[in-house]
């Protein structure tokens, strides 16, 4: 290339970035690392153009948007192999792994094939200079404490319970890897965090990373009563919890770099009480076992914001594998799998949610319940509507569901609307684009039927584009996608397009 080719190139980018307009779109600007942010060009605040209404309607979909997260060494997602650094869709997230500055950009390009280019700043925070000090704990259960933070407060110990006093806000707790904490005692660990920041992570050598940047010797906490379910005790406000971490209220907290493996008869590891869980995000994790490992409820209440799962592996599960809902919800590069009854991945309530680039297979593998890799449903009318304390503030949609891979999970793989035929849940505005779903892929039920529909879409204005459904190994009565009325409510305004479904097989 010519020395003034390069200068040219130069100079546009440059230019290019000066005439980018300053956004609001980002959850926050100023965080410690690993740092979530969902990103929102819907709101008429965030300087963003928006699509102009037509028939009172505006349809997000037909406006494009393009962002750059200003992270190139972000690697690429796992199972669809695009870049963690760019992505597509009127809402988005990003995790930002390392201390820095960063600048966003997104592009959005209208209708009428108008380019729109807006930028906005992110300053991710150094957690040795958050947490300094005894502020950070680390934890070894042989006194091993090579690659510890300097001034770090040292504790050995291997009863977890000993760490409970040190759940606070403004501390960072970091567990040995390659150790290992048994659990087998009736309590049971509540904590009430509300301001943060807290984070649950890990120090030591690595013996290597995954795909999805877990470490293969991350700490292990093994939970397993000796006689049953944990005792449960009241929190302040007298709810009852039957977690093992169960979290009322609980804010601005990092759960990163551990393993978590529990017995299948107890309740998951993560789970909410009757208040919300704000700005929580669960990154580079694994767990598995338990009746639902990974979870957060109850639903029926506002103030679930913020709730990130990404780049992590839950698996192995007795009931749903991961039982979430949220505004503002990311759920990004995971891997998904294996309940023996019902669901992979339930969403109870998505509001300007993310499903991105998850692996979603093997539900009901020891049952012929038929539950879904994807269940994408919503709180209903009345409690949207309702006075009370327990409504809930949004139903679901304005949301986007992009480069997923679903696997075989029973007759029905992916629905998106009501979760049953009596709940008045109305869906509306939710992307599907670019998944891939493959009826024959992923562990199989033994006692679940084939898959008879792939995709099946209840709700309005919603766009299914450019996905892949093959059909291998499907019923003989296989149909791609369904989109079908409610018995409160016809579908209206739904376009299906650009859309490749095969089947060269058939089963009885």
């Amino acid at each position: 290339m010519k020395p003034t080719t390069c200068l040219f190139i130069i100079a546009y980018t440059f230019a290019n970035c000066l005439s980018a307009q300053l956004m609001s779109t980002a959850s926050g600007t100023e965080g410690v690392a690993p740092f979530g942010v969902h990103f929102n060009a819907l709101n008429p605040g965030s300087g963003v153009i928006q699509p102009p209404p037509s028939g009172g309607i505006s349809f997000s979909a037909d406006f494009q948007y393009e962002w750059d997260f200003g992270d190139p060494l972000s690697g690429n997602w796992p199972s669809s192999g695009r870049s963690r650094n760019h992505d597509i869709g009127f809402v988005s997230g990003h995790v930002y792994e390392n201390p820095g500055n960063y600048t966003v950009t997104l592009t959005v390009t209208t209708t009428e094939n108008e380019t729109h280019t807006y930028s906005q700043d992110i300053t991710v925070q150094d957690p040795d200079l958050v947490f300094p000090g005894n502020s950070t704990i680390c934890v070894s259960t042989s006194g091993n404490f090579t690659g510890a933070p300097s001034g770090a407060l040292l504790v050995t110990t291997s009863d977890f319970f000993n760490l409970v006093p040190h759940m606070t806000d403004g501390k960072r707790i970091l567990l040995r890897r390659g150790e290992q904490w048994y659990i087998k005692s009736e309590d049971n660990i509540t904590l009430w965090p509300r301001s943060g920041p807290f984070i649950l992570g890990a120090f030591g050598a690595s013996t290597g990373r995954d795909e999805y940047g877990c470490h293969t010797n991350a700490p292990i906490i093994e939970i397993d009563y000796p006689n049953g379910y944990p005792t449960v005790y009241e929190d302040p406000d007298n709810t009852f919890v039957q977690n093992f971490f169960s979290f009322r209220d609980f804010r601005n907290a990092i759960f990163t770099g551990i393993h978590i493996i529990g017995n299948k008869s107890y309740w998951g590891f993560m789970g909410g009480g009757e208040d919300a869980l704000s700005n929580l995000l669960l990154y580079q994790i694994e767990v598995e076992g338990f009746r639902t490992p990974v979870g957060n409820s109850h639903w029926n209440n506002p103030g679930n914001d913020l709730w990130m799962l990404v780049s992590s592996k839950i698996h192995d599960a007795y009931e749903m594998v991961v039982y979430t809902g949220s505004e503002r919800l990311l759920v990004m590069g995971n891997a998904i799998n294996n309940s023996e009854d019902t669901h992979i991945l339930r969403v109870w309530q998505g509001y300007l949610a993310v499903i991105s680039h998850n692996l979603l297979h093997g539900s009901s593998l020891f049952s012929n319940t038929g539950r879904h890799a994807l269940k994408f449903h919503g709180p209903q009318e009345s409690e949207l509507s309702s006075t009370t304390e327990t409504r809930i503030d949004h139903g679901s949609g304005f949301s986007v569901v992009h480069d997923n891979i679903m696997g075989t999970s029973g007759p029905w793989p992916v629905v998106i609307g009501p979760q049953d035929e009596g709940s008045d849940e109305r869906l509306s505005h939710v992307i599907f684009e670019r998944n891939r779903i493959f009826a024959g892929y992923g562990t199989m039920s033994q006692q679940s039927l084939p898959v008879m529909i792939a995709l099946q879409v209840r709700g309005d204005h919603n766009t299914i584009r450019n996905n892949i459904i093959d059909g291998s190994r499907s019923s003989t009565y296989f149909t791609g996608i369904s989109v079908i009325p409610t018995v409160f409510k016809n579908t209206e305004g739904n376009r299906i397009v650009h859309n490749t479904i095969v089947k060269n097989d058939y089963q009885d």
